[in-house]
């Protein structure tokens, strides 16, 4: 939460996991953002994470 008053902000836990144990393809959160108007918070999450696999679009439209 910000503060305009201060220009403090107060951090908050929003969400919770549990470690899981690694894999041979562990796939992390590489990217978590907030808005530019700290309204949000975005999460980026997927596979391929771990090692930069580039693959085809398989399965997805022409072009994606």
């Amino acid at each position: 939460v910000f503060d305009p008053s201060t220009g403090q902000r107060t951090w908050t836990t929003i969400a919770v996991t549990e470690p899981l144990p690694s894999g041979t393809k562990n796939h992390p959160h590489p990217g978590i953002v907030l808005s530019p108007d700290g309204r949000f918070v975005y999460l980026n999450s997927g596979s391929r994470t771990d090692h930069g696999e580039a693959a085809p679009a398989g399965g997805y439209p022409e072009g994606t």
